[in-house]
């Protein structure tokens, strides 16, 4: 009996943790890092944008370096862990970047996200690596 009031208990908590699509990414999610607070909004439209030092860079279009670029994302969540690219692209040249990582939920308003910079995709999250972003009320 005790088993099976356990199993009832946890079965919610399975089935909230499968039904984690990229609409639940939506919005402003904001940490800090090394004293410097940062931000990553993603839009419903399919376009991010980062907010870093007070400066806002990404969406449709935008200016870096010279050169105007647009800033999308795309998440993949059937995989474990949650897989996020984040795709620059040079509205002149064409040239596709991608910024690899990878993301899960702490709880529903509290998300680790892992980046690659110019590696392979991460595999795991550590203090090293890990950065925590808190959903912007």
């Amino acid at each position: 009996m005790k088993h099976l009031l356990i199993l009832l208990i946890l079965t919610p908590l399975f089935s909230i943790a499968q039904n984690i699509d990229s609409n639940n990414f939506i919005g402003k999610w904001t940490g800090e890092e090394k004293g410097e607070m940062g931000a990553v909004i993603f839009e419903n439209n399919g376009f991010a944008f980062w907010e870093l030092d007070g400066q806002i860079v990404g969406g449709k279009e935008f200016m870096f370096e010279g050169e105007k670029k647009s800033l999308t994302y795309r998440i993949n969540t059937q995989i474990d862990p949650i897989q996020i690219d984040f795709i620059i692209t040079n509205l002149i040249s064409g040239e596709v970047r991608e910024l690899v990582c990878i993301a899960k939920f702490v709880d529903a308003n509290n998300i680790l996200l892992t980046i690659g910079f110019d590696v392979p995709r991460p595999t795991e999250f550590n203090t090293n690596n890990s950065l925590k972003l808190t959903r912007a009320k």
